[in-house]
């Protein structure tokens, strides 16, 4: 992976990588899942047995990194058990302007989005292409 220009000098090539760094690393808004993760958040909200899918509502708040980085890990882990099966978190974001501004966040972790429109529960990461690099918040 390239996080920089490599014509940069090494201080400014440097500042460049590190929010890619924290983004792969240990961190509360990193990607990497270690072993015998602790959890900040609690998933237990609503299951969905036949999706196999947690549901986390979320109104009027913006969600943590570390939330979503303890959903996937829920979702890798199994956190539920062997007897609720888990294939996704979708966090279901009552406000559509607000799901949409937080869209790009649950797509880099690979999370379902959700809100409601014309009183409709709407999917939005399957309904809205994926936001272009440029565009994610680091």
């Amino acid at each position: 992976m390239q996080f920089h220009d490599t014509a940069l000098d090494a201080t400014e090539a440097f500042a460049r990588a590190r929010p890619a760094h924290r983004r792969l690393g240990i961190s509360d808004e990193g990607g990497f899942l270690q072993s015998d993760y602790v959890y900040e958040h609690s998933l237990r909200e609503f299951y969905d047995a036949g999706r196999r899918v947690q549901e986390v509502v979320v109104i009027g708040r913006e969600l943590p990194a570390v939330e979503l980085l303890d959903a996937a890990a829920a979702r890798h882990y199994q956190a539920l058990g062997p007897e609720e099966p888990l294939d996704n978190v979708a966090f279901v974001l009552l406000d559509p302007e607000e799901a949409r501004e937080q869209l790009p966040r649950l797509w880099l972790y690979g999370l379902e989005c959700w809100t409601i429109i014309d009183e409709v529960k709407t999917r939005l990461e399957t309904e809205e292409p994926p936001p272009a690099v440029e565009e994610l918040a680091w």
